[in-house]
């Protein structure tokens, strides 16, 4: 038989981790080329796209300038004029072609059907495009005007790069980028191309630096190859000092027929510890017996009195797990919760010299979900024969600052001590007496939390309640640790509040605590609003919470409200589904936990963009996780309980009113197409006397937006003077114009395009 040494056995070892170390780290190099690449790719795209933009934005500039100067009265009549009236109309026609402010274009040319040149202007360079002008009734119409001219406009690239780096100062000459040509299209706003060259343009957009993902990768991978080599030294110090020395020390002595128990060694070292861990074993035993008030003592016994209730209902619950509803998943998972908290407090408890030191994080919770939960892990624990009651008295939105984890110890302590007391009792006078608990919430008349726990036990004598309530003394109890008044008081107590007993013997004990009122979480909803005219959609798995909403809404919904309610059972369906309103008109009332399905409410909000008008509707609502992505996402969530008790208010869908004042049907037919896609009500005007026969029906705060250039005597600024001196304040200059163009206005709140600004 072949027999290992231990130094290859170290060699051995040593080559593992070197050979898992660098195939983790050639995992990692990979993760993090892959992870750099798609930065660049996405940076990439995202700087085409700033150009795009830039382009699009210079279109529609020029294409509102040329439809402005060609829809103008003189650039019409100079069209279909002779040549001596087109004479005459010159210095008119010029001054208009002077409106078109574009330096980038440094000649035009406007040749009739017959190539009859009757205008021309500036310089010729290769780069030119030429526009089909089409006119039905003297406007412009490319679909069914007349095309008997067409305008050639010649640019200067240099000029044209000048006017795209003012759009946007980012950009910057880049030969050696992806060319973009800037004429090559179709149409250019409301023209027709007939002809063009290409302009072509390289540029790039100037972006910061961003080394973070360099820096990042750099100290991970630093730490990785130290976390590495410390693990290597860990596993070989370890390895030697508890198995390498000790095997070659016993070996060696071993063969030398040598005793082991007179060395100062490692083995010595075991034996001494064995030694003094029995020690300790008895010394805590004694101190057990005579010391209940040592610190260990009561964290040993608090343990077991806490994990008592939440193991219980999980055993109960789990062998029901064939048909689990909603409900009972909740139970389980509250109970899971509960001990996974518990844990992580005796983790802190057993790292500070007091024992509340740091150890509970409070937050504003609602007081009566918290008893709900509490209640009905108790009811699975205890006999049935023992009513345990909950009344909530108008008190469904009181919020308390507290530890919810601390909380539902205090009063699972408070309901164990009352049904000791009902036992006591039965054993007493037998079954025919029968014992009740009752748990109240109230709002008390010095307007704090109140919860009275009463119960009609065996009771505690006058002389014992003090001695009790300073811990370590049990009154009527085989195995009792006195522990549950004492050490609920405090924690009351160190929330702010007080906890006050009255108790007589064989009548039964009331335990009153009061508690500071917080105002409610910024998570929770105060109500629920809807608007006229709009749609709720509700999706969870759970049709009893359907059934629910239905009554709820049914309560308060009319005909005339005209709100649809649409029930989903599963996200696909909703997904798959079209909404039939806008999104700022859908409310969602959405659950955070879907059976079978590997999304969450949170996702299905965020991909229906429902973030501002959904309200997550969920029994997880005490998971720290779920209230932070939530919150950050500004989702408000509902507790399942509260859906029954939440007020549900209807406000009516007063639409906003605009007035649009311009000569140009066309532009007032688009306005008027955009305000019925954003639920407001466009009031359209092609003369400023029309509006002025029914501006007695409008409110002074109404949007007005006015055309600078009416085809009348008065100019648009003009006019918005005469409406700010009665009283209008919502004025706006709606033109092609930039704003330099014009003096200062204050009457005027702000100079705006052509196209709706919403």
């Amino acid at each position: 038989m072949k027999h290992l040494d231990i130094n290859k056995i170290k060699s051995a070892i040593e080559k593992t981790i070197i050979f898992s170390a660098c195939l983790v780290l050639a995992f990692a190099l990979l993760s993090m080329s892959i992870a750099h690449h798609k930065v660049q790719l996405n940076k990439a795209k995202f700087n085409e796209q700033k150009i795009n933009n830039t382009l699009d934005v210079y279109r529609s500039n020029l294409s509102q300038q040329l439809a402005i100067i060609a829809s103008s009265t003189i650039f019409v009549d100079y069209l279909n004029s002779g040549e001596i009236s087109r004479n005459n109309l010159l210095p008119q026609f010029l001054y208009q072609i002077k409106n078109l402010n574009t330096p980038s274009i440094i000649g035009m040319s406007i040749e009739k059907e017959n190539n009859e040149v009757i205008f021309a202007m500036g310089s010729r360079t290769p780069y030119h495009i030429t526009l089909n002008l089409c006119y039905l009734n003297r406007t412009l119409n490319n679909e069914y005007g007349l095309c008997n001219e067409t305008w050639t406009l010649f640019f200067n690239p240099e000029r044209l790069f000048d006017s795209l780096k003012k759009i946007n100062p980012d950009l910057y000459d880049c030969p050696s980028c992806q060319a973009v040509d800037l004429l090559s299209s179709d149409t250019l706003g409301h023209f027709d191309i007939e002809d063009n060259t290409p302009l072509i343009i390289h540029a790039g957009v100037k972006t910061a630096q961003d080394y973070s993902f360099f820096y990042y990768s750099a100290l991970m991978l630093i730490t990785f190859i130290g976390l590495v080599f410390w693990i290597r030294h860990r596993i070989k110090f370890i390895f030697n000092k508890y198995i390498a020395t000790p095997l070659a020390f016993i070996t060696s002595h071993l063969k030398q027929g040598l005793p082991l128990e007179h060395r100062k060694d490692e083995i010595q070292e075991f034996a001494y510890l064995i030694d003094q861990i029995e020690q300790w074993k008895k010394q805590l035993e004694t101190l057990h017996e005579k010391e209940k008030e040592a610190e260990i003592g009561k964290m040993l016994k608090q343990i077991v009195h806490d994990i008592r209730s939440p193991l219980t209902a999980i055993d109960v619950i789990t062998q029901e797990l064939s048909e689990v509803e909603e409900t009972k998943r909740t139970i389980i998972k509250s109970a899971v919760d509960t001990l996974k908290d518990l844990a992580n407090n005796i983790l802190s408890l057993a790292t500070q010299k007091e024992k509340r030191a740091g150890v509970y994080v409070e937050y504003a919770e609602p007081v009566a979900l918290l008893l709900e939960r509490i209640i009905s892990e108790k009811r699975v624990q205890i006999s049935k024969s023992i009513p345990l009651s909950l009344e909530i008295k108008n008190a469904y939105s009181l919020f308390a600052k507290i530890d919810h984890v601390a909380f539902k110890r205090v009063i699972s302590n408070m309901i164990n001590n009352a049904l000791e007391a009902i036992q006591n009792q039965i054993k007493a006078h037998g079954d025919t007496y029968h014992g009740a608990i009752k748990v109240t919430l109230s709002e008390s008349p010095t307007h704090q939390i109140q919860i009275d726990i009463v119960d009609n036990g065996c009771g505690i004598a006058p002389e014992n309640l003090e001695k009790i309530l300073q811990g370590g003394v049990s009154i009527g109890k085989e195995d009792g640790h006195g522990i549950g008044l004492s050490s609920s008081k405090k924690m009351i107590e160190s929330f702010g509040g007080s906890l006050e007993v009255t108790s007589h013997i064989d009548e039964g004990t009331t335990i009153k605590l009061l508690l500071p009122i917080a105002p409610p979480a910024s998570w929770f909803p105060s109500k629920i609003t809807l608007h006229q005219n709009s749609e709720v959609i509700i999706l969870d798995d759970d049709k009893a919470i359907h059934a629910l909403w239905d009554m709820r809404f049914k309560a308060v919904l009319h005909d005339e409200d005209h709100i649809t309610i649409q029930h989903f059972y599963a996200p696909e369906l909703l997904m798959q589904r079209p909404l039939g309103h806008p999104i700022s008109a859908i409310f969602g009332l959405i659950d955070y936990e879907l059976m079978n399905k590997n999304i969450t409410g949170i996702d299905v909000i965020k991909q229906l963009h429902l973030e501002k008008t959904a309200i997550l509707v969920t029994s997880r609502y005490e998971n720290v996780k779920v209230r932070e992505e939530a919150s950050g996402l500004g989702i408000k969530i509902l507790p399942k309980n509260f859906a029954a008790y939440i007020d549900i208010e209807i406000l009516s869908s007063a639409t906003q009113e605009i007035v649009f004042i311009d000569d140009d049907e066309a532009l007032t037919s688009l306005w008027q197409l955009a305000g019925k896609t954003s639920n407001k009500q466009v009031h359209v005007f092609n003369r400023s006397s029309e509006f002025t026969k029914v501006i007695h029906t409008f409110k002074k705060d109404t949007p007005i937006y006015i055309d600078s250039s009416l085809a009348e005597e008065i100019r648009g600024e003009e006019f918005a003077k005469g409406l700010y001196d009665q009283g209008f304040s919502e004025l706006y200059l709606a033109t092609g114009y930039d704003a330099d163009h014009f003096k200062p206005m204050p009457w005027i709140k702000k100079i705006v395009g052509k196209n709706p600004p919403f």
